[in-house]
């Protein structure tokens, strides 16, 4: 590989104020990409811009998902953009980063950008990064109005969660809090109506084209008499269900849409004419759920099998999503306890392939997020695997100090992103869809399922060797 991977490993660890970003920008190239209404943004050209591809837009973060990300596009030479989104540099240019992702048109991936970090403020001490993830500026400026994120559980069927977004108090200015006399603290929220209408025409639509081969339902799940936010969100989803043939089998008992039917109202006159067209024939079956009740029934419908969409907040659908990428593995050592108790000698990954399961951990969760105006921007789900770095530049990339034994890292979501998004960037494009599956075919090779995990460094080592990077 041409990158030395370790090197900048080190200099990540090592931090100092803008050493990270000096180093990377002297070894990528400026892109002459123009991003509209920012004349000052960075962009990096990433891999073989021959042809015509369209390129993949990426965020360069932090951490081990920093090299990862760039092993991945060194390997494969897929056309893309980098957009310096690490901690320091993000938090210097006050977030600046985001707002150019925001405004470049094209598929982008928005890779982990490492929540909790310490950097630099200016004057040497050390204070969380602005923004965090950064998620809730991206989501703003994009007009994300929700994700979608799917794992396929048992073969051909899906347990999906639409999360409308924004639908938190994201505000990081601590300007907007105050704590009263009562200790009652107020915050300021930024739901925005019109996003959450968008939402639930999109679990709707998902709904709908699952029906006829899936029997798929769906589980509005919501605590209309939480807040105001989830009652005018449950009011919603009552009179949209209203412009479709989709049956509500279980109901609220309070009919929330007139409960809020003058600002329900409000919203619907600012969508646009056309934004019911079609909606008639959407056929299948929903039920309204309390949200705090979606957990064990999660756990159901994965047992039973059931294709199923649940509709939630941004809370909620985050931590359903948590559950759904931990439930395998748990519902898989369940299975085990039970096969021994029974006196059986069976193998338990042969009995849940033969039940017709199909994942046995949360890695397989794809994460797309939906725009207003349709652009898509696909997520990696997975945590930045921090402390790997660390165990990674020590020397023993599978033990902690404690001597613990860790798994050795996979970097397989960086390559199955950039394959997948550069695929739905190219849809009619043969030759690259030839290629990405190619690629995924030798990646399967030494991080295939029945392999032996390598450690990080030999494996990428490896793929480089049997991976002809993209020529156009």
């Amino acid at each position: 590989m041409k990158l030395d991977l370790l090197d900048i490993a080190q200099i990540e660890r090592n931090g100092g104020k803008g050493k990270l970003f000096s180093h990377l920008d002297n070894i990528l190239d400026r892109s002459d990409i123009e991003v509209p209404g920012h004349p000052d943004a960075v962009i990096w050209k990433l891999g073989n811009h021959a042809g015509d591809i369209e390129p993949v837009i990426h965020t360069i973060t932090d951490k081990f998902s920093l090299i990862a990300t760039l092993g991945a596009i060194e390997i494969l030479g897929l056309p893309g953009y980098g957009i310096p989104t690490m901690a320091q540099y993000r938090h210097d240019t006050a977030l600046a980063p985001f707002k150019w992702l925001s405004a470049l048109d094209g598929v982008a991936i928005k890779w982990s950008t490492a929540g909790d970090i310490f950097v630099d403020d200016g004057s040497g001490k050390s204070v969380v990064v602005a923004g965090k993830s950064g998620n809730a500026r991206l989501r703003t400026d994009a007009q994300v109005y929700c994700n979608v994120r799917a794992l396929e559980f048992a073969q051909g069927k899906e347990i999906a969660f639409v999360r409308v977004m924004p639908m938190l108090p994201y505000s990081q200015d601590k300007e907007a809090f105050e704590v009263n006399k009562k200790w009652i603290i107020h915050s300021e929220m930024n739901t925005d109506g019109v996003r959450i209408a968008y939402a639930v025409r999109k679990a709707l639509d998902l709904l709908n084209e699952r029906q006829g081969k899936y029997a798929t339902v769906m589980r509005a799940s919501i605590k209309p008499t939480q807040a105001m936010e989830d009652g005018i969100m449950a009011g919603l989803f009552r009179y949209m269900v209203w412009k479709t043939s989709i049956e509500i089998k279980r109901q609220y008992k309070v009919n929330y849409y007139e409960e809020h039917k003058e600002r329900i109202d409000t919203i619907l006159e600012l969508l646009p004419s056309d934004f019911f067209d079609g909606m008639e024939n959407w056929q299948g079956e929903a039920d309204e759920i309390i949200a705090d009740y979606s957990y064990p029934m999660l756990l159901s419908d994965m047992i039973e099998k059931q294709d199923t969409i649940y509709l939630t907040t941004d809370l909620d659908g985050d931590r359903g999503t948590d559950l759904l990428a931990g439930a395998p593995k748990i519902l898989l050592d369940f299975t085990t306890q039970v096969t021994k108790q029974l006196g059986s000698d069976a193998n338990t990954l042969s009995t849940w392939d033969a039940m017709g399961y199909k994942a046995t951990h949360g890695m397989g969760i794809q994460s797309f997020m939906h725009t207003i105006d349709g652009r898509e921007i696909l997520e990696m789900l997975l945590g930045t695997a921090d402390s790997m770095l660390d165990r990674l530049l020590d020397g023993h990339e599978e033990k902690s100090e404690s001597g613990r034994v860790h798994g050795l890292y996979d970097p397989g979501i960086h390559f199955s992103l950039t394959i997948e998004a550069v695929k739905r960037a190219n849809p009619d494009n043969k030759k690259l869809h030839d290629f990405c599956n190619d690629a995924w075919g030798k990646y399967l090779s030494v991080y295939g399922p029945d392999k032996k995990r390598p450690r990080f460094i030999d494996g990428m080592e490896k793929l480089s060797e049997i991976i002809t990077p993209w020529e156009g």
